[in-house]
């Protein structure tokens, strides 16, 4: 092999080799502002309330979320750019989406901009490779806002229902899937129609026939907010 193809092949390796300590670079770099410990839920939900939430996110069974590193994750970002028309997130990338943001929220308020968006990639993969997803929508399900002061999914069941979570039907449960995580954006009170848009867009991805749905009917136990919504 002549001196030019080898200084070819070389020049590609070194590039190649750089571009991998970038990506890792810049993942570790993120990752340090993380905790050692993900969140981690305190108790496991009954296999059917998982499979609601899955299912509101899009999910069909059963529950699997891909492992990820730095570098696929780079590549799957690539293919999807390479299309015209983007695909909506699937449901494991927005279960690992809410995932991340419980666990970079109270921890990257001090930090810049571009270090807190490489901790959320960061949490992204970590939480793909030390949870299971049956672990991941726990942590959610337990964590996660849903306005009304209630933390937690038991939690809004008393107080939009005032109902244990086990007695919900399947219409009151998607619509406690509509104000989880942004409870201020789709809170019933304050932005019925826009509850009521992202109810059915959460009903629709849960396979329910959205021609079927009667609002005062499914959400009579609906119960008013205890004080006024704030302007």
């Amino acid at each position: 092999m002549s001196s030019w193809p080898k200084w070819i092949v070389g020049t590609v390796a070194l590039l190649a080799a750089l571009f991998v300590c970038l990506i890792y670079g810049l993942y570790w770099y993120g990752a340090s502002a993380l905790p050692a410990e993900l969140p981690t839920a305190q108790r496991a939900y009954p296999p059917e309330v998982r499979q609601a939430y899955w299912r509101s996110e899009s999910g069909r069974e059963p529950i699997e979320i891909e492992r990820m590193d730095p570098l696929k994750l780079v590549w799957r970002v690539f293919v999807l750019t390479r299309d015209e028309h983007i695909p909506k997130p699937t449901a494991e990338e927005r279960v690992l989406t809410h995932a991340s943001r419980l666990a970079t929220i109270r921890r990257t308020d001090h930090i810049s901009m571009m270090r807190h968006h490489l901790a959320s990639v960061a949490s992204w993969i970590r939480f793909s490779n030390e949870r299971t997803p049956e672990q991941i929508i726990d942590l959610l399900l337990e964590q996660s806002a849903f306005g009304r002061d209630a933390f937690g999914y038991d939690a809004a069941a008393e107080a939009y229902f005032g109902l244990p979570a086990q007695r919900l039907t399947r219409a009151e449960q998607l619509a406690l899937f509509t104000v989880m995580g942004n409870p201020s954006i789709n809170d019933p009170d304050r932005h019925p129609d826009r509850f009521r848009r992202h109810y059915l867009r959460i009903a629709e991805r849960s396979g329910v026939d959205t021609s079927t749905i009667d609002f005062e009917r499914d959400l009579a136990r609906l119960k008013p907010a205890s004080k006024p919504a704030a302007p």
